[in-house]
């Protein structure tokens, strides 16, 4: 498996436990739209290519849609983040103690998700420059889908890792570890993995599917 790095969120409280996340309706076009955009951030780099990752439509669900005027502030610098945005129609800009920048935000475009990752405040100001169509999700909605994505991901590697004769005995810290630096690849039903006589890089783990292997 390749290795890649995690993005990890800080501690949810435990009132979160028991948390069940909303759901908005949407056309199959938004559906479509929504997946796309996320796919492209870094945030969910470890879904590989799959719009079929039930994380990924546990994002989906939850975001909401709204519009808003020209002249709006979205976000305002130094407040606590408090939603992800993903911007459908119109432009937005940023504005840094008043001071405009040169930063323009477009149709696909993902913002405000390291303040509701990190608890930070906001380091911009975010204005509608035109009437503007946006998707967003909540922080507590946001941070709770992708600590429990993440935790039901490791479990699942872990109890593979588990049954690698491999790493017999090497002890829950280490397949932790391991899990948490693996990263998901999806493959086209007759795509080549890995070529005879390759040298690999890494080892793979079957999440699901089935491979065939020639060894002539």
């Amino acid at each position: 498996a390749k290795l890649a790095q995690r993005v990890h969120a800080i501690p949810l409280p435990e009132e979160d436990a028991q948390f069940k996340s909303p759901s908005f309706p949407k056309s199959e076009e938004d559906v479509n739209f929504l997946n796309t955009t996320l796919l492209k951030s870094f945030l969910f780099r470890d879904f590989g290519n799959n719009a079929d990752d039930p994380r990924l439509r546990s994002f989906v669900e939850a975001m909401e849609r709204i519009q808003v005027p020209s002249g709006r502030v979205i976000i305002e610098q130094n407040a606590v983040g408090d939603y992800l945005y993903i911007l459908e129609e119109g432009e937005v800009s940023f504005r840094i103690d008043n001071v405009a920048t040169p930063n323009k935000a477009s149709r696909g475009v993902v913002f405000g998700e390291l303040a509701l990752l990190y608890n930070a405040r906001r380091y911009a100001d975010a204005i509608a420059d035109t009437p503007c169509v946006l998707w967003r999700i909540d922080q507590r909605t946001f941070r709770r889908i992708h600590m429990t994505a993440g935790e039901a991901r490791d479990k699942s590697i872990v109890s593979a890792l588990m049954n690698v004769k491999l790493f017999e005995g090497l002890g829950n810290e280490f397949y932790l570890k391991l899990a948490d630096a693996m990263e998901e690849l999806c493959y086209r039903k007759g795509a080549v993995i890995c070529e005879k006589g390759e040298r690999l890089k890494g080892f793979y783990l079957i999440s699901s599917g089935s491979v065939e292997i020639d060894r002539e």
